[in-house]
């Protein structure tokens, strides 16, 4: 999405001593708000200030710009605070990400009008948020804390059809929370366009996730592509460069977008299918335009799609750096100073505290592997080899790696001695390697493939068992469906193409959520005894929970009048436009709606209470 028009930005006060107005443009604004309002909460300031109806509107223009418009089915009434939520969410019907966005802002200032000046001194006195900075080291503050027995474990998948065996292929999750996307790939026999979305919402209940086909409009497909990346823009999946068939030496890198709301709508009422969208990026007047590349990196920081190295026509490995400026649509190749990574391919990329991070790959032909890390400060353009220490991975390419809080993890790849199952996770603050999950090596021919002559029954066992695939499989960070925050793998290499789903707990899981195994020792596995115990107790609950969703309706319909407020910075006008608004929202029917619902749901819990009792 582009940039909000002038004319909607926050109007910079003009009078000596008025609070400081944010300069940044969208998404940039929206970000450094929500870092507001989760600091400011958590740490007293401005933001106590806003109103519990305000704080749901926040909620709700949150979950809209990050995660699309609301499909989740509605929480029990007796979950007040969550039934409120998705109450005022869910009116917001299919408002755009970048409307969301401004909407955010704009309540943040109805209260909060110094934020940025604050967000400012917060940052000075280090409570900026440890994610964004790195200042931190260690703790769940840098990621996650690893149990000693962290295994990869067989997570299974329904939804009736089923992707198709695959590897060099891209996945990503277009928001938290959202469903898993996967695109494209090399099957063995055959590159592939298709696109495939699994829903993981059952995980956070113990069961099965759902894979269903994306339909894509017949005039505008992916054309069938691998070793490509797909990187997300707010509301946005971008495609970047592959490998096709029929591909020139003269070829210049290609960049398609999907509309994720396109596959919302079509997963909410069969709207129309998606479409991909090749960008028209204009050259740099002096460098021109990437060539055509495959095994590159891509990455996407503010405004900008950063693409490193790759491989391009007739094997050669490239260390180039490029920008696509994602407003104007125009590449730009920065000079960068500093000891860059040498030219490879298959390697992994990261942003993390304003730095590119790139780590191992391989050269021209797969002759030499590397287990280096370079890191690029994308505001001085300046790179750097990176002193680690800890236990390092052995040399590698076409591995793939997770990015959780300051932690990256690196799984799978493969060299010219064997191909490498292992995980690692490097501590981006420390700048320290730590051994996560070990795995045998297998003899294999270069790159990691194995020779089929070599694969004895004990190999093939021990592949079948012993975690990840080895090459060009796909590793997302998916938050904590399982429990506690976790990576999902899908599909590889491994002396064969793969379709396996796995999963890698990374913390024991909480509350005693969804972290079992089932009889197949599947990850997902059902609610257990613990579950059904707590589902036992918020039954007993249930009646006092009556009383709250009354009030939660209230504030849900005072909230939405926050979310309807006229798009105008005349104070006059706002205030006006709320007030009539709030009279006519609550002279509705949706308080009355919720009210006679809840009241139904009181006397069927009363009698269940009779009867349990």
């Amino acid at each position: 999405p582009r940039a909000m028009p002038a004319e909607r930005a926050s109007v910079a006060a003009a009078a000596d001593g008025a609070p400081e107005a944010c300069p940044l443009e969208y998404p940039a604004k929206f970000d450094a708000a929500r870092e507001y309002v989760a600091q400011a909460t958590a740490r007293g300031g401005d933001a106590s200030a806003l109103t519990e109806d305000h704080m749901l509107a926040l909620g709700a223009f949150e979950a809209q710009a990050v995660k699309g418009p609301c499909i989740e089915p509605a929480p029990w009434a007796w979950n007040a605070e969550e039934r409120a939520r998705w109450a005022v969410w869910s009116q917001l019907g299919r408002m755009g990400a970048p409307e969301a966005q401004y909407r955010y802002v704009q309540t943040v200032e109805l209260d909060c009008a110094g934020w940025w000046g604050e967000l400012q001194a917060m940052r000075s006195r280090g409570h900026t948020a440890e994610l964004e900075r790195g200042a931190a080291g260690g703790g769940e503050e840098a990621g996650f804390s690893l149990p000693p027995d962290a295994a990869w474990a067989p997570l299974a998948a329904g939804g009736g059809a089923q992707p198709a065996a695959r590897y060099e292929h891209a996945a990503c999750l277009a928001s938290p929370g959202g469903p898993l996307y996967v695109c494209g790939g090399d099957s063995g026999r055959r590159l592939l366009g298709d696109l495939w979305s699994l829903d993981l919402t059952p995980l956070a209940k113990g069961s099965t996730p759902l894979w269903s086909a994306v339909g894509v409009d017949a005039a505008h497909v992916l054309p069938p592509v691998a070793g490509h990346a797909v990187v997300v823009r707010p509301g946005l999946l971008l495609c970047v460069g592959g490998r096709q068939r029929g591909a020139g030496p003269d070829d210049v890198l290609q960049v398609y977008a999907l509309d994720v709301q396109e596959v919302t709508e079509q997963d909410q009422d069969g709207g129309q299918a998606a479409r991909w969208r090749e960008l028209k990026c204009a050259p740099d007047a002096k460098s021109g335009a990437p060539c055509a590349r495959r095994l590159h990196s891509a990455v996407v920081h503010g405004d900008g799609l950063w693409v490193f190295g790759g491989e391009a026509a007739q094997s050669k490995a490239l260390n180039d750096l490029w920008r696509l400026d994602l407003e104007e649509l125009r590449w730009s190749k920065p000079a960068a100073a500093g000891d860059a990574p040498s030219a490879r391919s298959a390697h992994t990329a990261c942003v993390h505290g304003g730095k590119l991070h790139i780590f191992g790959g391989c050269s021209y032909r797969s002759t030499a592997f590397f287990n280096d890390v370079h890191s690029l400060d994308l505001a001085t353009l300046a790179w750097e080899r990176r002193e680690v220490s800890g236990s390092a991975p052995a040399p590698r390419a076409g591995h793939s790696g997770a990015l959780v809080g300051a932690r990256w993890l690196i799984a799978g790849g493969g060299n010219s001695a064997s191909g490498l199952g292992d995980t690692f996770v490097l501590d981006l603050v420390k700048m320290l390697w730590t051994e996560a999950v070990p795995a045998p090596a297998l003899p294999t021919t270069r790159r990691g493939r194995t020779a089929a002559s070599a694969a004895t029954t004990a190999e093939a066992a021990t592949r079948a068992t012993s975690g990840v695939a080895f090459e060009g499989m796909s590793t997302v960070a998916i938050g904590d469906l399982l429990g506690a925050p976790a990576i999902l793998a899908f599909g590889g290499y491994n002396g064969r193409v793969t379709t396996s789903l796995r999963a890698l707990p990374l913390a024991e899981p909480r509350h005693g959520k969804a972290g079992g195994r089932d009889g197949n020792g599947s990850a997902n596995g059902s609610i257990g005894v613990a579950a059904a115990a707590a589902a036992t107790a918020e039954v007993g609950g249930a009646i006092e929970g009556v009383e709250r969703a009354l009030a939660a309706a209230e504030r849900a319909v005072q909230a939405l009048a926050v979310a309807a407020r006229p798009q105008t910075d005349d104070p006059a006008a706002r205030k006006a436009a709320a007030v009539a608004l709030d009279t006519a929202l609550v002279r509705g029917s949706s308080l009355s709606t919720a009210i006679s619902s809840a009241e139904g749901l009181r006397a069927l819990m009363a009698r269940v209470h009779g009867q349990s009792a």
